[in-house]
Order: structure tokens, then sequence, then C-alpha cells
């Protein structure tokens, strides 16, 4: 074996350089790497927390599983910023000891090009996360890292508020069909009898009868509304009546009483008792 061979880049200057720009070159790989994964990381975390804001969750499971997901994504992008900011760290550090041991001052982490020359102010804050730190994290891997935990604080708040939303969500109304019977002399026609059940703090969404429709409050008090008129509210005692196709809706705003509605409807057979309005 010839004595060239034998040579290690601890004893040639030129192969130690090029290990010296290898170590840093993957450090600044890893750097870059991080930026790339945890931005698309952090933009997905975003995106949950834009489409809560937008109000289109609805559906209050889905919402709960999607806020976990954005937790689960901010706790990967924090992870990630930390375990790229180590591989970096380990090998700018092998590239600052070769850089010491063969005394090249300009590729020393503790030289500063800027000694001579003032760099002007607004230049101060990006040359202090571009600054080498020998053998600690670099401050743009740390930027990340909290980036990811403000996301991670976001998104753990409003899996509280979706939560305590889920559990005060009052239950649907409840609408119980008592009586459906043909009108005997007078063909293709039918009379419908229901309760309606509207939870403390329940509602019933926009709906209108197909045929006019008699109610009578049972229990509790109910604010009726009709689409264009001012509310009215009805209590337990009290009747009134619904014109066939007028859009209208219920609200219980009591916190504890809940409201039951006795209802007759006479309309063509095979009618639904109400249909929902969008």
């Amino acid at each position: 074996m010839s004595e060239t061979a034998k040579k290690t880049w601890g004893e040639d200057k030129k192969l130690a350089f090029e290990v010296w720009k290898y170590y840093g070159g993957i450090g600044g790989d890893d750097k870059n790497k991080m930026i790339q994964i945890v931005s698309w990381l952090l933009g997905f975390s975003a995106a949950i927390i834009g489409l809560y804001a937008s109000g289109k969750l609805t559906e209050p499971v889905a919402t709960v599983l999607l806020i976990v997901l954005g937790i689960l994504v901010s706790i990967l992008a924090a992870f990630t910023a930390l375990l790229y900011g180590g591989y970096a760290t380990w090998n700018w550090t092998i590239a600052d000891q070769i850089a010491k041991n063969y005394e090249w001052p300009e590729q020393c982490p503790d030289y500063k090009p800027f000694a001579k020359v003032k760099a002007h102010r607004t230049a101060l804050i990006p040359l202090w996360f571009a600054k080498p730190r020998q053998n600690k994290i670099a401050p743009v891997f740390w930027m990340f890292f909290v980036v990811s935990v403000l996301s991670f604080g976001v998104h753990a708040v409003l899996l509280v508020y979706a939560v305590r939303s889920a559990r005060a969500q009052p239950a649907a109304p409840k609408q119980t069909m008592l009586l459906s019977v043909d009108l005997e002399g007078t063909p293709g026609k039918e009379a419908k009898m229901w309760i309606t059940e509207i939870a403390p703090g329940g509602s019933t969404p926009r709906h209108f009868h197909p045929g006019d429709v008699v109610t009578y409050m049972l229990e509790g008090s109910v604010i009726h509304t009709i689409e264009g008129r001012e509310p009215v509210t009805f209590s337990a005692g009290q009747a009134w009546h619904e014109a066939a196709k007028e859009i209208h809706w219920g609200s219980n705003t009591s916190p504890a009483t809940p409201v039951k509605i006795l209802s007759i409807q006479i309309t063509d057979k095979g009618q639904p008792p109400n249909v929902l309005v969008k």
C-alpha cells in the first residue's frame, strides 16, 4: 500500500477541508429539511385552526377529532425541530473542531466577520439567527420549536372549548308521532298528531308544514318565530295556528325546563309532518 493511500484526512489539509465542507454541508441540509418539514406541518396546523374559526365545523365529534389531529401535528413539528437541530449541531460541531485543529479562523464559530465593519441595524436580527453556535442548537431551530409549541397551545385551548361546547350542546328536538289516519269522506286527505319535545337551550331547525297545523303548548315556554315577523312567546296552556308552508322555528331559552308541544295537521296523504329548510 502506498504512503498516499495510508494517509488519513487528519494528515491531509486538502482532504480535511473536504471533510469540513461535508459536515458543514450536512448540517446545513439538516436545517433546510427541518424548515421545509416543520413549515408544512405548521401550515396544516394553521389550516385546522382556520377551519375551526370559520365556523364550518358543526359536528362536535368531528371537530374534537380534527383538533386532536392538530395537537399531534404540532407535537410532531416541535419534535422534528429539535431532532434536526440535534443532527445539525452534531455535524456542525465536527466541522468546527476540524477548523480549530487546522487553525482556519474564518471557519471557526467564534469568527466575527463584522468586527471591523459595523452591520446595519436592520441586519442585526438575521445575523443573530445566522451566527454559528458551537456545541449548541442554532436559534432557527428554537424558533420553529417555539412556534410549534404555540401551535400546540392554541389547539389545546380549542380542544377544551370544543369539548365544553359539545357537552353543553342541547339534544336535538324529538318528535313522537301519536296518530296518523285517513279522513273518511275526504279522499286523499289524512290527519296527523304528534308531540315535539325541545330540550332546555335547544331549538327546532327552520322548517314548514305541508298543511295547516294547530298547536297546543303542553309544557314549558317557547319563542315561536315566523320568518319575516317578530318572535312570539307561547307558554303552557296556549294554542296557535301555523299556516301551510310558512317557514318558522321554535326556541326553548329556559336553562332547565323542557318544552312539549302537541300538533295536529290535516294534509294530503303521504305528506311529511314537516319539511326542513336550509
